[in-house]
């Protein structure tokens, strides 16, 4: 794909450690355009905190701490 250097672009990155790799990417190429918003995009308004939840194997899942927007 191609992008523009001139266009600002959003990255909405869950994880802890996925939006911190994004952001050491985008520094290390010198990409300046985009934000990264540490948080999860869910579907209307929560009536409290938002759990994110990665599987650790097949049977279990391990919490990860999360915003939402």
């Amino acid at each position: 794909a191609t992008v523009s250097n001139s266009v600002p672009y959003t990255a909405v990155e869950p994880h802890p450690g996925s939006a911190g790799a994004l952001r050491r990417n985008l520094a290390l190429n010198s990409i300046s355009n985009v934000t990264v918003v540490e948080g999860a995009a869910v579907p209307g308004v929560p009536d409290g905190p938002v759990e994110l939840r990665l599987p650790i194997t097949r049977d279990h899942y391990a919490e990860a701490p999360t915003g939402a927007f």
